[in-house]
């Protein structure tokens, strides 16, 4: 009986392919925060990572953390298209010429703290490449 995991929690409907984990975290917060602020949202991501690895991790085959981020970085903060639709000119403001960079920078933070969490705790040892 194939599984289908909802992307609220995270995990596609594809049977054996996780979502970008991003998606819930975009839309609680975003990724262009004060400077005191981007340690605690990438805390909150890897322990989201950190619970969808455990709670799904029996289930799901391939896991990948943030789809596109370049893409939600430039349309998230650069032209507005997509949440949470800030940049020069939007309303609800924002710079364009500066926060897809800074919110690019906190993706592959983000990225590289889920990654780090699952080959520490998650990945098999004895896999070829693993360490």
């Amino acid at each position: 009986m194939p599984i289908y995991l909802n992307l609220q929690f995270g995990v596609s409907s594809d049977k054996n392919q996780a979502s970008d984990l991003h998606t819930d975290m975009l839309t609680w917060s975003g990724f262009v925060t004060m400077a005191t602020m981007h340690a605690f949202c990438r805390d909150d991501f890897t322990r989201f990572a950190d619970f969808c690895f455990r709670t799904y991790g029996d289930r799901v085959k391939n896991w990948f953390t943030i789809n596109e981020p370049r893409m939600m970085a430039s349309h998230g903060y650069g032209d507005g298209y997509f949440p949470p639709a800030r940049c020069t000119g939007c309303h609800f403001g924002g710079n364009s010429a500066t926060e897809p960079y800074i919110a690019g920078h906190n993706l592959l933070l983000a990225h590289a703290s889920a990654v780090k969490l699952y080959r520490e705790k998650y990945q098999a040892c004895d896999l070829p490449g693993s360490r």
